[in-house]
């Protein structure tokens, strides 16, 4: 793809990924702690890279994409996905993918206007109970779709903003630890599909000798999951 096609498809799944509810509400409520705003933009990185074909043969299989989302935010968020959200995510971003790289725009274009137009305040909230409550009501799909005559702070109008803009921008909104942090260099990011990163605690034997144990990734045990055509 040219340059401008991959700027259109990165704004593209930019724009979906912020109008998916349930990460937008993990992100909002901070699910994933101080570092929620830097993990959603790490999870948008991870996908960029899974699509680029400078680095990969072949883009991500779509039933790829949706286990390792549900795993992603299962454990950087602690969200189980039960909505089957995550199938209707994976295969709007390989069709943009697929449409993008035949030259056609039209769909990233069309996710951008969406996005746009959601009311930026619709910040999700979690009641007493576990239940979430949104200012705007969502799709059953769990992707948000409400039209608003406000636009999102994330920018003005699709005019105004071309697709690069649009995909460099952070998720969503500025990022309060960004705000405050120190000068300490930062961890590296975890790769979409790869393991957890965990603190090993060594076991020491009757000799006094530390066993190094090993660690297996959680997708070389995971079942077979229902596949979405793009």
């Amino acid at each position: 793809m040219s340059a401008d096609q991959i700027a259109e498809f990165q704004a593209g799944v930019t724009a979906v990924l912020r109008m998916w509810s349930p990460f937008r509400a993990a992100v909002d409520n901070q699910w994933g702690g101080i570092e929620s705003h830097a993990k959603a933009n790490d999870l948008r990185s991870s996908i960029f890279e899974n699509f680029d074909l400078s680095q990969t043969k072949q883009r991500m299989d779509p039933t790829d994409l949706e286990d390792d989302l549900v795993i992603y935010l299962e454990e950087e968020f602690s969200i189980g996905l039960e909505d089957g959200s995550e199938k209707q995510v994976a295969a709007i971003i390989c069709e943009l993918y697929d449409s993008c790289a035949k030259g056609d725009i039209s769909l990233a274009r069309s996710m951008v206007e969406r996005a746009l137009k959601i009311q930026p305040a619709a910040k999700v909230v979690v009641q007493a109970g576990g239940e979430m409550e949104d200012s705007d009501d969502d799709d059953d799909d769990g992707m948000e779709c409400e039209e608003s005559s406000a636009l999102p702070a994330i920018g003005t109008s699709v005019v105004s903003q071309d697709a690069a803009t649009y995909a460099a921008g952070s998720l969503f909104g500025p990022d309060p630890l960004a705000l405050s942090a120190s000068s300490a260099p930062a961890a590296p990011s975890r790769q979409l599909g790869a393991p957890r990163e965990m603190e090993a605690v060594p076991e020491v034997d009757d000799d006094g000798f530390a066993a190094v144990p090993v660690r297996r990734s959680r997708r070389e045990n995971k079942g077979e999951r229902p596949g979405v055509n793009c």
